[in-house]
């Protein structure tokens, strides 16, 4: 269900989405948005309590693909969770690329600065999910909680990520091995597959 309806409501977020991009938060004002598409100011209030509300709730048009395709990607957690890893990094690195197909080149800095970091942080809890499986192999860092470990990930790695072609999903999957083993240990990847291949074999006796 679109909770945007399809009268004035949209059009604000439509005119306000499309100005955001352009010209970046600061360079919008309410009253703009509202010269361009005809209403009055008291119309933009009944809908949104401030310019702030309105930029949120153009990420969240956005969110919902990101998320479905955050859950594809650590459906087999268990199964294959460093490959897992690096469909996640796919998919945070394919959610910027549409954001940037569907706004044709013109996206102000701050803005994609901003979509990064919602787009790192909605993938929080995906990596949360795979760093628990991890741990259950033994192994991982036990001086920082998994919820920590989840948005060093998320921010840190998913961030180097977003930030042009500074990485790829693949060294990505390699510094996320790297954060998460105890030092001075070895072959994390492979001893969480060697474990998963021996679950996966007890479960099929």
């Amino acid at each position: 269900m679109n909770k945007e309806g399809t009268g004035k409501k949209k059009q604000i977020i439509d005119a306000a989405q499309k100005m955001f991009f352009e010209k970046g938060f600061d360079g919008v004002t309410i009253r703009a948005v509202q010269r361009e598409v005809g209403c009055e100011v008291g119309l933009f209030y009944y809908y949104f309590k401030s310019k702030d509300e309105i930029f949120e709730v153009m990420f969240d048009r956005f969110e919902e693909g990101w998320e479905k395709s955050f859950e594809k990607a650590v459906e087999n957690t268990e199964i294959e969770t460093f490959d897992a890893a690096k469909k996640l990094f796919e998919a945070i690195k394919a959610a910027q690329n549409k954001l940037e197909k569907e706004s044709r080149g013109v996206m102000h800095w701050s803005v994609k600065m901003a979509l990064q970091g919602r787009i790192a942080r909605a993938a929080e809890p995906y990596f949360e999910k795979i760093i628990e499986t991890i741990k259950d192999f033994g192994g991982v860092r036990t001086e920082i909680s998994v919820k920590e470990l989840s948005r060093l990930v998320a921010l840190g790695i998913g961030g180097l990520l977003l930030d042009g072609d500074r990485i790829s999903s693949g060294d990505a999957v390699n510094l996320f091995e790297s954060i998460l083993s105890t030092p001075g240990s070895v072959g994390l990847k492979a001893r969480v597959s060697s474990f998963a291949r021996k679950e996966i074999s007890v479960e099929l006796l």
